[in-house]
């Protein structure tokens, strides 16, 4: 059976890297999942609105995902996200659309 990544199952996932295609929008968060059937994934935001990287580890340095919020704005056009990561630092991405890609 295969496994689905959710933003539930994405405690203890490893924060690889952020890039950002300006002209186009289109933010990519690279994950490495701590689900062993999936190698790698990312969390890929398009018509990028915001996007903060806080990075002062208040808890002491991690590279691990502690927790996902998601919510949207209330017209439901604009999607925002937030990244607990186990620093005690938390992410944010505003974006009209934020979904999970997996690799298999």
């Amino acid at each position: 059976m295969t496994k689905v990544l959710n933003w539930e199952n994405l405690h203890d996932a490893t924060l690889i890297g952020i890039s950002v295609d300006w002209e186009s929008g289109r933010c990519e968060i690279a994950l490495k999942p701590s689900i062993a059937e999936i190698p790698s994934a990312s969390i890929v935001a398009t018509d990028l609105r915001n996007l903060m990287i806080p990075r002062k580890a208040p808890w002491g340095m991690s590279v691990s995902i502690n927790r996902i919020s998601w919510r949207s704005d209330e017209s439901g056009e604009i999607s925002m996200l937030g990244i607990e990561m186990q620093s005690g630092d938390t992410l944010s991405v505003e974006a009209r659309s934020i979904g999970i890609a997996q690799s298999r």
